[in-house]
């Protein structure tokens, strides 16, 4: 099976794309609801989880949604206060 996606990956760009976004998104755990998640990433003194664009997000529901933005295209950041 994973030669098969490696040989598809290569083959054909969109089909690399959607590859992506599935195993990155759709693909990961996001745990059981109210359980305490654990961060997987620290930057100068923020502690979350890291994104497919590099930001740390607080929570992997965040990450998640920050991810499907990313490879979808969605050119997104914090939010502004005005």
């Amino acid at each position: 099976m994973g030669n098969i996606i490696e040989a598809l990956c290569a083959q054909d760009a969109k089909f690399r794309k959607d590859w992506d976004l599935f195993r990155t998104v759709y693909g990961r755990d996001v745990g059981k609801w109210g359980a305490t998640q654990e961060p997987d990433a620290y930057s100068n003194g923020k502690r979350g989880f890291l994104t497919a664009k590099g930001d740390i997000v607080k929570s992997k529901e965040e990450r998640v949604i920050a991810d499907w933005l990313f490879y979808c295209g969605v050119n997104y950041g914090p939010p502004r206060v005005s």
